[in-house]
């Protein structure tokens, strides 16, 4: 205001990156903290795959023990899921004659294997979880899935039959 008359503002219209566009030091300097930012989440990819590799086996797990509870129900007879303790193997049995044992009765419908689609991924159970005509359970009624990094999850049947994990 020396002249008496007040300092004209100049406005620009330009966009974020003005008129001028990106340069190549802006481009480098991007990669550059997208590179940083990449090295850092490189120690924890196992830890997440090993994570997501036990949240899959557990679902497989889940559904395969309703499944079995269900066609007990469905077809009036016992299933019984043997577990291969330390392994990733199960199987499904359809026990026709509804004894309660592996035998001639007993229909060795599938062996589940877990790992596929989840390596790296145990099993371990204290026995056969059996299933009565009424979808009630018998003997112990727990799997406990364990993942390469030592977290472990467990699906539980309650003696009524319910299946949940926890």
């Amino acid at each position: 205001m020396t002249n008496g008359k007040a300092p004209t503002r100049i406005s620009h219209s330009w966009g974020a990156l003005g008129e001028r566009g990106a340069t190549l030091l802006d481009i480098a300097a991007t990669l550059c903290v997208f590179a940083l930012l990449l090295l850092c989440s490189i120690p924890v990819m196992p830890r997440l795959l090993a994570m997501y590799h036990l949240r899959g086996a557990t679902q497989q797990v889940f559904s395969e023990v309703q499944k079995a509870r269900l066609s007990a129900v469905m077809e009036n007879n016992r299933y019984r899921i043997a577990v291969t303790e330390g392994s990733s193997e199960f199987t499904v049995h359809d026990d026709e004659n509804n004894d309660g044992i592996e035998n001639d009765g007993s229909n060795a419908l599938s062996v589940r294997s877990l790992v596929d689609d989840n390596p790296g991924v145990t099993l371990g159970a204290d026995g056969i979880i059996s299933f009565a005509p009424n979808g009630a359970a018998l003997g112990p009624r727990h799997i406990v899935l364990t993942n390469g990094v030592g977290e472990s999850s467990t699906v539980v049947v309650s003696a009524g039959g319910r299946v949940f994990i926890q």
